[in-house]
């Protein structure tokens, strides 16, 4: 039987700085209060923190960062970098800080701090507390603890250091902005942990809109995962390249440029290529394929390759559901509370596009117009609604958008978004947009007023 003393605990912390996939299954059981010196709990923070915002491990630099923030005590910073050098340069000879061996270590912590308890409630004479202690930690066991809780006054002044410092330093937290000025002015932005919705009826560009968004993020900065489950690889990148070098979409489906715009595309890729890369994932998935185990797996396929912010679905509403039930609004329901606990879980901001029903052809569409189930709009953060009160007629439809990229039809002040809900603001704000369907490119109207609040019609 392996010893889990503090030898142990330096190799797997030593193991974590080597191998990504050791740090990915140790991310997922191992707490700070696993490790027995505040000290090298603080080496497991900076690595668990590490890689849930960058998907990295941190580098000697980011600890230096991090002792000078978190130890006001020179001495204490000297003796936390000392262990850092040492882990950097240790190389366990045994596989004692194994895959196999982190499950069991995990329950022998678990198991050595409620012994602990019993024998304190026991020599108290408190037999009820001690089984009680004994009871949950069987029952917990692995699984994680499955709800946050905050002492409430006694962690004001932590709670206003921590807005302080995002005030201050908003570069450090995801917060996803749309590109367009009026609604990021209302929103700030998709935040780690919310999910949006986009709807709308069929042709009404909700999928562009996603696209747009996917666009505007790895601009800023950010790391997507664009699901698509409706087009296959090719069509999504088409759409992303189209916006890229405002060109019309036709002419990446036909390969008909002229010389002069092959040059500007490729000058535009020596501009560009070096920010962009490493920004954007665009996976196709089968339909009744994917579900929320399809997606997570994904994410952390791509996470060993780049840092993940956004993961966009598109459609949620094509996505499976885990668990099965009679009605067609639960099992949606469902696949809404798993991206929801997606991004919770994973702190990623997600968006998805929903249906409208046909009734909402003419008419400015609120949270009620979601279909199949009321419940994606309970669930989600922030729901957006494309909306074209005063839309032309068409004959003909050729799937959802196809016929708007393929004759960029939507013109100046024919689409409107309605920003339908905003769990952490104001909402009911209705902004004219400019869409150019052909190029992919989404703007808000010149002229337009600024937004408005108003009621869906």
């Amino acid at each position: 039987m392996a010893t889990f003393d503090l030898g142990f605990e330096e190799e797997l912390l030593a193991q974590c700085l080597k191998d990504v996939e050791f740090t990915k299954t140790a991310f997922r059981l191992v707490e700070a209060h696993h490790f027995s010196s505040p000290i090298h709990a603080w080496v497991w923070k900076v690595i668990a923190e590490t890689w849930k915002n960058f998907a990295e491990r941190p580098s000697v630099k980011v600890f230096s960062a991090r002792a000078e923030r978190d130890w006001p005590s020179e001495a204490e910073r000297t003796v936390g970098l000392e262990l850092v050098v040492k882990l950097f340069r240790l190389k366990p000879e045994s596989p004692r800080a194994s895959l196999a061996e982190l499950q069991r270590f995990v329950r022998f912590v678990g198991l050595q701090v409620a012994m602990e308890g019993a024998v304190k409630a026991l020599e108290k004479d408190n037999i009820d507390k001690a089984f009680e202690v004994v009871r949950k930690a069987i029952l917990r066991d692995l699984r994680p603890k499955s709800y946050k809780e905050s002492k409430w006054i006694e962690e004001f002044e932590q709670r206003q250091r921590d807005r302080k410092h995002r005030a201050e330093h908003p570069d450090e937290y995801v917060s996803i902005p749309t590109g367009l000025k009026r609604l990021d002015d209302v929103v700030s932005g998709l935040q780690a942990g919310e999910v949006g919705l986009v709807v709308g009826t069929t042709g009404r560009g909700k999928s562009i809109f996603l696209n747009h968004l996917g666009y505007q993020a790895i601009l800023h900065g950010y790391g997507v995962v664009h699901f698509s489950l409706e087009m296959p690889v090719r069509q999504v990148a088409a759409r992303y390249d189209s916006r890229f070098t405002m060109l019309a979409h036709k002419k990446f489906k036909a390969f008909d440029f002229t010389g002069e715009e092959l040059r500007m595309i490729e000058a535009r890729l020596t501009k560009m290529r070096e920010k962009l890369s490493g920004k954007l994932r665009i996976v196709s998935m089968p339909l009744r394929r994917c579900d929320i185990h399809a997606v997570k797996n994904t994410v952390e396929e791509v996470r060993g390759e780049m840092k993940v912010d956004l993961v966009i679905v598109d459609s949620g509403d094509h996505m499976q559901s885990v668990v099965r039930y009679d009605a067609k609004r639960l099992e949606q329901a469902e696949v809404y509370w798993d991206l929801k606990t997606l991004a919770e879980e994973d702190a990623l901001a997600v968006w998805s596009s929903t249906q409208a029903g046909r009734e909402w052809e003419n008419r400015v569409a609120g949270s009620e117009a979601v279909s199949e189930s009321y419940d994606k709009a309970r669930i989600a953060d922030m729901i957006l609604t494309l909306n074209q009160p005063s839309r032309k007629s068409r004959s003909t439809r050729v799937g959802e958008e196809e016929e708007l990229a393929a004759s960029g039809e939507a013109k100046k002040g024919v689409l409107e978004l309605f920003l339908a809900k905003y769990r952490d603001g104001e909402s009911k704000v209705r902004i004219p947009l400019d869409p150019d369907f052909s190029r992919m490119y989404i703007k808000e109207a010149e002229g337009a007023p600024d937004s408005e609040k108003a009621e869906p019609v």
